[in-house]
């Protein structure tokens, strides 16, 4: 019986935590459609350091580069080397960017996903965002 408790009691955790990560991320969305700003986004470098990682430069207001890692486990991530993406970022806080290279980002800012990065969909879900 106290077996049964431990392991409800460990779901009950799991559960609270993935419902926790998911709200926070859609009020990070939520300000980025209220007060963000769109740039493009370049894939500068890929590198692997215990995984892959593709490093993307983007230009904000008043000329400031702004560096983002994101992992990517396609074990060829090199094939977005030097590909631009479109990008939001708060100019209020520059920690706060999302780029956007995924349909289900597009969606989550009631955008439409662009013809011009159709190529990306044979990537979809290889990307651990």
């Amino acid at each position: 019986m106290r077996n049964y408790i431990k392991v409800i009691l460990f779901i009950a955790l799991i559960i609270g935590i993935i419902v926790s990560g998911r709200f926070f991320e859609s009020l990070d969305v939520s300000k980025l459609k209220k007060n963000g700003k769109f740039t493009t986004a370049k894939v500068v470098r890929v590198y692997c350091k215990k995984s892959i990682w593709l490093v993307f430069e983007l230009i904000v207001e008043d000329g400031k580069k702004l560096i983002v890692h994101e992992n990517c486990v396609f074990n060829n991530c090199s094939v977005f080397l030097n590909k631009s993406f479109p990008a939001i970022y708060n100019p209020d806080n520059l920690k706060e960017v999302d780029i956007l290279f995924r349909r289900a980002k597009f969606e989550e800012y009631d955008m439409v996903f662009p013809d011009s990065l159709k190529w990306v969909d044979q990537y979809e879900g290889l990307f651990n965002l």
